[in-house]
């Protein structure tokens, strides 16, 4: 088992010892708010219908599956969509810009921007961490579509229509360094149009395991894991959860390239080894050979009923005035 990135919170001594900085974070951060609560900036309101899916922690909450998910319930009711991405830790994050047509160069682009363009290759893709400018190429390039960014809730200078919250319970609500928390948890969810769960919606997540042709497989006995994502042990709970033993697995720092000539050097050869979708459209483009079969395991978010939050959505969009 590799031995991964544990964060401060993980260590209770730590995580108390950091604490007063978490306090300072938190009174930071709510400085920055109120120079908009008060009126000193103004955030800007895209020309188009907006959705922001986002979260108030580090790290995996799935916001990229359920950018996928609100995506394909705008698609399916005959909108047209068109996605925001930071590119995180990519040379595309500066700024924004259009992606081209065609599978993205993870490298240039980002994994999550590769990743949601092959789940939905003919959508229009803006990468770049300037909310507000991937708003005005929307408006200029795509003023008929929806706007749908993959993260951006703490980016106070755009003011989306609608703000989808992922924030399932956690045990430590501090800020950071002490917590995970990008804000104060509870002012956070007030700005929100929805918060997910709640009382009157369930988070499902459903995963599947195929191989690199994209045809669904079945779970192995036995597998070993290499991840590059922000929460690792959700993916071994997943495979352990169908049956199968992890019996080594390498968590890399996530949004890791995966790009070393040595990626698969401690791997062995007689078991297969599986992957996330957001690792495996790095890993594709490694020229390095994997030592064993390699499976791709990927998951997507519903919300239940699904009925009623398609309505909820639709009709909010509806009543909303871009």
């Amino acid at each position: 088992m590799g031995a991964g990135f544990e964060p401060v919170w993980d260590d209770p001594v730590l995580r108390v010892l950091v604490s007063p900085l978490s306090g300072l974070y938190a009174i930071g951060w709510t400085a920055y708010r109120l120079v908009y609560d008060l009126g000193l900036k103004r955030a800007y309101i895209p020309e188009v219908p907006s959705v922001c899916i986002g979260n108030l922690r580090v790290g995996g909450t799935g916001k990229t599956p359920m950018t996928l998910t609100v995506s394909k319930i705008l698609l399916e009711s005959g909108r047209s969509v068109v996605l925001s991405v930071s590119g995180y830790r990519s040379p595309a994050a500066e700024g924004a810009s259009p992606a081209p047509e065609g599978p993205l160069d993870p490298g240039r682009w980002g994994d999550e921007a590769a990743l949601l363009r092959s789940w939905l290759p003919d959508t229009p893709l803006i990468v770049g961490r300037d909310r507000v400018l991937a708003a005005q190429i929307a408006e200029l390039d795509h003023p008929d579509k929806v706007l749908v960014l993959d993260d951006g809730y703490q980016h106070l200078r755009l003011s989306c229509h609608l703000a989808v919250l992922l924030d399932p319970p956690s045990w430590n609500t501090w800020c950071l360094p002490a917590g995970p928390y990008r804000e104060p948890r509870r002012s956070g969810r007030k700005r929100a149009s929805l918060v997910l769960p709640n009382e009157g919606y369930e988070l499902v997540r459903e995963w599947s395991l195929c191989d690199t042709d994209g045809l669904p497989a079945e779970v192995p006995p036995q597998v070993q894991a290499l991840t590059a994502v922000a929460r690792p042990d959700a993916l071994v709970r997943a495979i352990q959860g169908a049956g199968s033993e992890v019996i080594y697995h390498i968590a890399e720092r996530d949004h890791d390239p995966l790009d070393g000539s040595d990626v698969w050097e401690s791997f062995r050869s007689d078991l297969p080894i599986v992957v996330t979708g957001k690792d495996w459209v790095k890993l594709a483009r490694n020229p390095a050979t994997a030592p064993a079969p390699i499976l791709v395991a990927d998951y997507t978010w519903s919300v239940e009923p699904e009925d009623r939050f398609r309505a909820w959505l639709l009709d909010s969009l509806d009543g909303s005035d871009p």
